[in-house]
């Protein structure tokens, strides 16, 4: 996150004299409320020795619809009095109002005046970052400067709150040998810090382990600092939208999410193509954390790409999208100013017209979602003990692939925290797993009962291979559900390799083809399973992944088998040297009165990582397979949607935001293409009877008839964005 305010590292004393704290001009539990029914929001950066303009600012507020504000806690006194005025502002226009204290790196006179402070490497130098030192998260320096300044801004201005910027301190690519960190983990686990070297072994997950609890109290303390100061306040931390960030920077979110009143996130570090889809998903993951608690994007209005230039305009078209995504993925938009408008002033406006759009509408968006049948589960405690500094490909990737996979299909689902399988699986039919290697003992009984009673598994790679203290055990803990046993040692930690191999499919079909065939090939009876629908034209699909050897049980069936690498050029010595073995890549079968696909092969990740053609139309088939013909809902076009279902009282609303050529490249987004006619099906839950679908961006009413109990109407054309309410 560029250009915010920055948090000094000295604490500052406005005055020699105790100020009172400033009452707020509504009761705290009003003020509460109007904090959480914000909808739309504005993040102030300032410039040093930018003027606080009131009634400029009141009036920009009011032209971008917003109905909270994030203002800077600027540096020494005239940081406070310019964050009391615009915050007298704000409130007098009606608006919630945050304060954003922000940590930046010590200088050298803070490391000689506070020597404790800095976070040092395994010779005792400071940890340099950016254009200073990294504090140390043990060292004092969050318990005194970062307090400080957070009760300094509710005690000295009308804030409702205080939202955290950097909050977190070191990732884990740095580990901290300071004397704090030292003495802190040998009391905690025993044993001295690791070294960067000890990636793989037991101690670095330890650390890990210590270093989110810690980051975890550091919350706790910073809204405990908030709430006495100023009772009706409370402290929050920007945390990203990213998961493996979540992840590197010690960020429990679970946990945070649990006791937060609100959420507010940022998208930065989001790999460039997928990005609007991408969003979608890690909303829908952060929303099911929240339970109904608001969570706000902010999405920067100035030029935020491989290189961010905070100083000029982001594309209009980008940012529309970005706010756009994020609402369907639950998020509430925030935009964020640069802190030199002046020099750009088209940062003021490029959002303006979705952000009216967004208020205007603001009681028709942000409703629970409507029951999914499907649930995508993702698992932080996989990625940390199994995917450790690899995890962007052991576990972001195939999440990522199969995260694409039901976008593509326009599947609506839920994204689950691994926490939901030990809760009961009540609610959905079918449960997804893309790699969840790490599995305890309770959440495989979870996972056992809900296929035995009858519901639908998607399991993937090592998936339950590990146990929860990262070690792999002998076999899965869901073989007898997967209906297949690891044969020899179990298959190493690693991410995929970029190889040329392939599965060949089952029954083969080579020799009932025309054309010049070879000794050997054959043409086996029987049709193939619907997972391998149109593929009749192939023995063959590309694969690149990695797989093992593993016995089947006698009542499964192996859809596919594993063909080792061989050259992929010159172009006389493309062949196979093995033509096929009996390593499974793809198993299907009934466990209890339940249905299970076990992809050993990586499909889920090769697609996260290199989307193929035959790549998508397996993993759609195979989601087809899973949910049946009775899909939530369908949308039959040449189009690229994400979608959102939600629940409205007796009715639904449903989010269309059109991707269809933004979302596949790396570059800003110009515009979108316009897409249409697209017909659209719904089906509705009990108690649902709508009269009408209603286009609230169009501003009309689309006819609409009913189907089979799905409601059924046609959207002649789509632009950006289509809010469809039916009632």
């Amino acid at each position: 996150m560029q250009s915010r305010e920055t948090l000094s590292s000295t604490p500052v004393r406005p005055d020699g004299q105790a100020r009172a704290a400033v009452t707020p001009e509504a009761p705290p539990s009003n003020r509460a409320a109007a904090w959480r029914r914000a909808k739309t929001w504005c993040y102030v950066n300032l410039a040093d020795g930018a003027v606080a303009d009131s009634a400029w600012w009141t009036d920009q507020w009011s032209r971008s619809s917003v109905q909270g504000v994030v203002l800077p806690a600027g540096d020494g006194i005239e940081g406070l009095r310019r964050l009391t005025r615009l915050a007298q502002a704000a409130r007098a226009a009606g608006l919630a109002v945050l304060a954003s204290v922000t940590v930046k790196p010590l200088t050298r006179e803070d490391v000689a005046a506070n020597p404790a402070w800095v976070a040092r490497d395994d010779k005792g130098e400071p940890i340099a970052v950016d254009t200073g030192y990294a504090a140390c998260v043990n060292g004092g320096f969050f318990e005194a400067a970062m307090a400080d300044r957070v009760i300094q801004a509710v005690t000295q201005a009308p804030v409702d709150g205080v939202l955290g910027v950097g909050w977190s301190g070191l990732g884990w690519d740095k580990v901290c040998y300071c004397a704090a960190c030292q003495s802190g983990f040998r009391a905690a686990a025993s044993a001295d810090l690791p070294l960067a070297k000890d990636r793989d072994a037991a101690i670095f997950d330890q650390w890990v382990a210590w270093n989110r609890a810690r980051r975890t109290e550091m919350w706790r303390a910073n809204d405990r600092a908030a709430s006495r100061a100023n009772g009706s306040a409370r402290w929050i931390g920007l945390i990203p939208t990213v998961r493996t960030e979540q992840i590197a920077r010690f960020q429990d979110v679970a946990a945070l999410a649990a006791e937060a009143p609100m959420l507010f996130v940022e998208n930065a570090n989001t790999p460039r193509v997928g990005r609007f889809g991408e969003l979608v998903d890690d909303g829908l993951y952060l929303a099911d954390l929240a339970r109904g608690k608001p969570i706000i994007l902010l999405t920067p209005t100035y030029h935020r790409g491989v290189r961010t230039f905070a100083a000029a305009s982001a594309a209009p078209g980008e940012v529309r999208l970005a706010i756009l995504a994020g609402l369907t993925g639950g998020l509430a938009p925030a935009i964020e100013l640069p802190a030199n408008l002046t020099s750009d002033v088209r940062t003021l406006s490029v959002a303006t017209p979705v952000m009216n759009w967004a208020a205007r509408n603001g009681e028709r968006w942000g409703g629970p979602p409507a029951p999914a049948r499907i649930a995508l589960v993702w698992s932080p405690t996989s990625a940390m003990l199994y995917g450790r500094e690899r995890g962007q490909r052991l576990s972001e990737a195939p999440f990522r692939g199969m995260a694409k996979a039901l976008r593509d299909a326009n599947l609506p689902h839920e994204v689950w925290d691994e926490s939901r399988l030990s809760a009961g699986l009540g609610g959905i039919d079918v449960l997804i797993l893309p790699e969840v290697a790490v599995m305890s003992d309770a959440q495989t009984k979870a996972v056992r009962e809900f296929v035995g009673s009858g519901g639908v598994l998607i399991a993937t790679g090592v998936t339950s291979l590990y146990d929860v203290t990262g070690r792999a055990r002998g076999d899965y803990a869901l073989q007898d559900v997967f209906g297949v046993n690891i044969q020899g040692a179990p298959p190493a930690r690693q991410a995929s390799p970029a190889r040329h191999d392939y599965v060949r499919l089952k029954p083969e079909y080579a020799a009932r083809t025309p054309g010049p065939h070879k000794a050997g090939e054959r043409a086996e009876p029987g049709a193939r399973h619907p997972i391998l629908r149109g593929f009749d034209a192939t023995d063959l699909l590309p694969f690149g992944g990695i797989l093992w050897p593993q016995a089947v049980a006698a009542d499964r069936t192996v859809l596919m088998t594993y063909v080792p690498p061989f050259p992929s050029t010159p172009i006389d010595e493309v062949y196979p040297r093995v033509e096929r073995t009996d390593v499974p890549g793809l198993v299907v079968g009934t466990f209890g009165r339940g249905r299970v696909a076990y992809m050993p092969a990586d499909f889920d990740r090769r697609y996260g990582i290199d989307p193929i053609t035959d790549h998508r139309i397996l993993l759609e088939n195979l989601l087809a397979w899973a949910t049946g013909p009775a899909v939530p809902l369908r949308v039959v076009g040449p189009a690229k949607l994400v979608t959102r279902l939600e629940q409205r009282g007796d009715g639904l609303v449903l989010h269309l935001v059109n991707l269809t050529g933004a979302d596949n490249q790396a570059g800003a987004v110009r515009q979108t293409t316009p897409v249409g006619p697209l017909q659209v099906s719904v089906v509705l839950p009990p108690g649902t009877n709508p009269a009408s679908a209603t286009l609230l961006v169009a501003g009309r009413r689309a006819p609409m008839r009913m189907e089979g109990g799905r409601a059924v109407f046609e959207l002649d054309h789509l632009a950006e964005h289509e809010l469809v309410v039916l009632a």
